[in-house]
């Protein structure tokens, strides 16, 4: 029903909204908080979402799980299967960072 097809791409475009908070000596998982813009199905919507980051030597582990409600990003459920569909989707995500270094890549 996100017409992949049509809207084959979805993005988030955050930032930390607490950095100052992160202690980059400290390997235990540490909550963050996203703030940004999550794009679906070509609507936008501003989004606060909490997650975690661990920091372990060149490379940022980061997850979160959050909700989407299908009716914020205009994907319509027909009525003849919308009571089998969940009204809150859980998007879980994870992210593995690393230090990108150009002497690794030359062109």
């Amino acid at each position: 029903y996100v017409e992949s097809d049509l809207y084959p791409q979805a993005s988030l475009n955050a930032k930390i909204a607490n950095i100052d908070a992160i202690d980059k000596n400290d390997p235990e998982k540490q909550s963050v908080t996203l703030k940004g813009t999550l794009s679906i199905h070509g609507i936008s919507n501003p989004v606060t979402i909490a997650g975690s980051l661990q920091i372990q030597g060149d490379k940022i582990i980061a997850t979160s799980t959050f909700i989407v409600k299908p009716e914020d990003y205009n994907i319509r459920i027909p009525k003849i299967v919308r009571n089998n569909i969940a009204k809150e989707i859980e998007v879980s995500v994870l992210f593995e960072l690393e230090t990108f270094n150009q002497q690794d890549n030359p062109e």
